[in-house]
């Protein structure tokens, strides 16, 4: 399993690949943490923070950086294309015309059709450009797959395409069919509008949110965050994109706010993570990094100045916080629009599939990506150095590459892409660091610590919240091994394992199938999530009415 999905970097050295594969077992940590409700002080939980943030690290953190900090000679902002005075904003998104998700296609024409429908009530000069990135070769190119007007008054859409044999010069291309923040850097660095707004496909700007957006009230200096309002996926069945953006707030089922996930009947209460996790302390960034990657909104210059998105050759999970880390430590000050000014996002599942007695992933594939303690490490550096890491070169975006850039819809405005050459790009890929060193960052002591709090916290909530039921672990790898053994130890009864092939439980003592579990022992029983796949076995009982926290928890 491992050998088969391992970066190709390090599947011939032993020693990476040992440590890559404990990097599987923490990614979660710190992200899992943040995510649970109603937890009791713990005396773990707080020692934990006290260790980091009373500079017991100190020894660590004054070994040899992952990144270089910003200095004069990294501080370069080489424009591709001049910026014109008469557009207010570029919107910048990536994708490909596949089916990752359900009903995508709508869900494209719908972004663009309510950016189109924008631009043309409010009267606004705009550029929106599509990255697409690997185009499919069995399917059409996205400018004959969806519906682009040739002209309008105000708005002009590019689409700048990145081939094949590009993406395939990565080392994880094999498992990813678009790499979301490089192809987003694409866009910002080829944009000509004066701020630069990074969003994704299956948003919908609110009208007061554009007409922010596009006024002249933004600054220089800032990131500018707005509040994710997910929506049901009925909104996909509604035609036009005023009455969509009319609906769009009664179709609302929860809201992501700095703070934590809040349902939307209880958005008054706002009594949720933030008070409780003593991972939100004062002495550390407190940041809005919830579905960030959703809505991050700069001026060109500010973009320039951090040199966008990390371009690591890994997984995007996190990238987009990384990247609220860089700016608040590049001195840009975190801008959240208040409610009345939310953008929407298009809800949907995790392709699934299910069989009799066996469950299984549509791709079972591991990534490597940066993890939630390696994020805090790159917090404490940088506020230890009060400066900022520079993530990639000069070629960021790739900006060596002269990538075909054509304009499917014509404004009034048209004025001609031109290019300008800068010196020192080369077509060499641009993050500075490669996953694995970064991630190296994190001491065996954190990761202990760390570790040592899930147990502690998933303990306390158990005999809160479930200890009357039947506790049952999802997954009887190493993980699940580890999870029961850790709660053991907190004198937490564990009635078995929960395995997704029936044909495995023969050989395990109390163990059920999905099957079962479903069948018989679902009201009865409290689920602890041991799986890598995660993600997929959440979507697969809350499809079956089973709620996070009620049902069952992820463990890391």
């Amino acid at each position: 399993m491992y050998n088969k999905n391992i970066p190709k970097k390090i599947e011939q050295d032993e020693m990476l690949l040992n440590f890559w594969r404990l990097q599987l077992g923490i990614t979660k940590v710190a992200d899992y943490i943040n995510r649970l409700y109603d937890f009791e002080s713990s005396s773990k939980i707080n020692e934990l923070y006290s260790y980091i943030n009373d500079s017991q690290l100190e020894l660590y953190l004054e070994g040899e950086s992952p990144l270089p900090f910003s200095s004069n000679s990294l501080n370069s902002t080489d424009f591709l294309v001049d910026t014109l005075d008469e557009v207010p904003l570029s919107i910048v998104v990536t994708s490909r015309n596949d089916t990752h998700v359900e009903r995508m296609a709508d869900r494209t024409q719908i972004f663009i059709n309510s950016i189109i429908f924008l631009a043309e009530k409010h009267q606004v000069n705009l550029e929106l450009i599509i990255v697409e990135w690997n185009p499919p070769n069995d399917r059409p190119l996205m400018a004959k797959q969806f519906n682009f007007p040739k002209n309008h008054p105000y708005l002009c859409i590019r689409i700048i395409t990145v081939d094949e044999e590009i993406h395939n010069r990565y080392d994880c291309s094999d498992l990813m069919p678009l790499y979301q923040m490089i192809a987003k850097n694409i866009g910002v660095r080829r944009a000509r509008g004066k701020f630069i707004l990074a969003t994704n496909i299956d948003i919908l700007l609110s009208e007061k949110l554009f007409i922010e957006i596009t006024s002249n009230r933004l600054k220089k200096g800032n990131i500018y965050r707005s509040n994710r309002w997910d929506v049901d996926r009925a909104i996909l069945d509604i035609s036009s994109p005023e009455q969509q953006l009319n609906k769009a707030p009664e179709l609302c089922f929860q809201v992501n706010y700095k703070h934590g996930i809040t349902a939307i009947n209880d958005r008054n209460k706002r009594t949720t993570i933030l008070q409780n996790n003593p991972a939100n302390s004062d002495k550390t960034s407190s940041l809005h990094t919830l579905a960030c990657g959703d809505f991050q909104l700069l001026h060109r210059d500010d973009w320039h100045k951090v040199k966008g998105y990390s371009e690591l050759d890994a997984f995007s999970f996190h990238l987009d916080s990384l990247f609220e880390l860089t700016c608040y430590h590049a001195d840009l000050k975190e801008v959240i629009f208040d409610d009345t000014h939310p953008h929407f996002h298009i809800d949907h599942t995790i392709g699934v599939q299910v069989n009799t007695g066996q469950y299984k992933t549509k791709e079972q594939i591991v990534f490597t990506h940066i993890s939630m303690i390696t994020l805090r490490s790159l917090d404490l550096r940088q506020s230890k150095e009060k400066n900022f890491f520079i993530n990639n070169s000069i070629n960021w975006g790739l900006a060596g590459y002269r990538l075909p850039d054509v304009i499917v819809t014509l404004p009034s405005w048209n004025q001609s892409i031109q290019y300008k050459s800068i010196e020192g790009c080369t077509k060499a890929p641009a993050s500075l660091v490669d996953v694995m060193k970064v991630n190296s960052i994190v001491s065996d002591s954190e990761t202990d610590q760390c570790l040592e709090c899930i147990w502690e916290r998933i303990a306390l909530y158990i005999n809160k919240h479930s200890k009357q039921r039947k506790i049952y672990i999802w997954g009887a790898g190493v993980k699940g091994e580890m999870v029961k053994q850790s709660l053991q130890n907190k004198n937490i009864n564990i009635s078995g394992f929960i395995l997704s092939d029936a044909s495995e439980t023969s050989g395990q003592n109390n163990s059920l199938s999905a099957s079962q579990y479903f069948s018989t022992m679902m009201k009865e029983s409290f689920v602890i999530i041991a799986s890598m796949f995660y993600e997929e076995i959440i979507e697969l009982i809350e499809s079956r009415e089973g709620k996070e926290g009620l049902d069952f928890i992820n463990s890391f």
